[in-house]
């Protein structure tokens, strides 16, 4: 299976910001087929927006319960490979659902050196913590659907360690809303209107109880 990475094409340009019409296909061929069979998986349009943010600062909440959901049960229901296994521990801090960033990951880009602008492990550690959210409440694992804003507060030259992301979710709409911060309160990203939608394979319920008992 050949999986093409998403692209920009027939870009536009909306007052001061650049909009990027990406899309993520593969393609395939199947046995007894000349011709190869292509799949559309996702597109969407980028809103990419000049200009800076002042910092932001959040505290990092207290925990209210002693139920912490480790690594070794999140990734027996997840299925990411080693690089995005970003997920050291996952507790609750009142009406806030706190991620912990693993440390020591593997390298996730090549040159590994190069640095990047914005950080993919650090919007995917808010994606998984809203997952546990949802599977410890409903039993659903979502997949990403939709972001309304995300915004990078001079993240550096990589995740780093002891890096938390703190979700949110507003109870009329069903989106997250999530920041990531260090242990002092900085933030490095800020995630708003975050959107899922549902796996269609069916999760194991013993599974779940580490993270339903977490959502109690």
């Amino acid at each position: 299976v050949h999986h093409h990475l998403p692209h920009a094409g027939a870009d536009g340009v909306d007052g001061d910001d650049v909009l990027a019409f990406c899309h993520c296909h593969s393609s395939r061929r199947l046995h007894g087929r000349d011709e190869p069979q292509t799949h559309l998986h996702f597109s969407a349009t980028v809103r990419l927006g000049a200009g800076t943010r002042e910092p932001l600062s959040v505290a990092l909440p207290t925990r209210s319960t002693a139920a912490v959901v480790s690594a070794a049960d999140l990734y027996r229901i997840y299925f990411h490979g080693p690089a995005y296994r970003v997920l050291d521990t996952v507790w609750r801090g009142g009406d806030v659902v706190v991620g912990e960033l693993a440390a020591d990951l593997p390298d996730d880009h090549v040159p590994s050196g190069m640095a990047l602008v914005a950080h993919p492990r650090l919007v995917e550690l808010c994606f998984q913590t809203a997952g546990a959210w949802e599977m410890g409440t409903s039993g659903r694992m979502g997949l990403p659907r939709s972001i309304r804003r995300l915004a990078f507060f001079g993240a550096g030259d990589g995740p780093g360690t002891g890096l938390f992301a703190q979700v949110r979710r507003d109870g009329a709409t069903g989106e997250f809303d999530a920041v990531v911060t260090d242990a002092a309160g900085r933030v490095r990203i800020s995630l708003e209107g975050y959107c899922s939608i549902e796996f269609p394979a069916a999760l194991d319920g013993e599974l779940l109880l580490p993270l339903q008992e977490l959502m109690k």
